[in-house]
């Protein structure tokens, strides 16, 4: 009898999670092609705005992710489930002219801005010697997805950032808790 109700209270909690407005799963997020933008303000404000610009549709090939995780993976292993891609965004100023206003690195479910947000950091800290920032991606909305942020000048031009985006399912990977040097 109390197996019997455990599992009846555990159907109804799993139910209402699913009823609740944007709850996604981790296994809808890994159905999907993850996006990362580049907003106009802060993670705070990221679900009312709709000034963001496109950095990449993520990507989870290996080759791709061997690239993306040598950039941001700080010597750790990589996670077993993983997606991301290394861009670049151009005639946005430099790095510092990001963290000097209002930025925030949004990763929306699909290629959408309308969709679920899974993950977000605001643009700020300190750069380091090559001018670049790497930043953790935190969870949205229990989204169960997190991630890191590598953002530096472009070498073959002045008018380009490169974006270094990878994600994960959260508590994959410890976070980086500042700046760290690029390469």
């Amino acid at each position: 009898m109390k197996s019997k109700l455990i599992r009846t209270a555990g159907v109804a909690v799993i139910a209402a999670m699913f009823a609740l407005p944007g709850f996604t799963t981790s296994a809808q997020i890994w159905d999907n092609d993850p996006t990362a933008y580049l907003y106009r303000t802060t993670c705070a404000e990221a679900a009312n705005s709709r000034n963001a610009t496109e950095i990449s549709e993520l990507e989870n090939d290996r080759i791709t992710l061997r690239r993306v995780w040598s950039e941001i993976g700080t010597g750790g292993d990589r996670p077993n489930s993983m997606w991301g891609e290394i861009d670049d965004i151009d005639h946005i100023g430099d790095v510092q002219t990001l963290i000097s206003g209002d930025y925030a690195v949004v990763v929306h479910q699909d290629d959408s801005t309308r969709s679920p947000i899974l993950a977000c950091v605001d643009v700020e800290g300190t750069l380091n010697a090559d001018g670049a920032i790497m930043l953790d991606l935190a969870q949205v909305d229990q989204s169960g997805t997190e991630g890191r942020v590598m953002i530096r000048p472009e070498n073959r031009s002045r008018n380009e950032i490169e974006f270094v985006v990878g994600i994960w399912p959260a508590g994959s990977v410890a976070p980086v808790t500042e700046a760290t040097p690029a390469g």
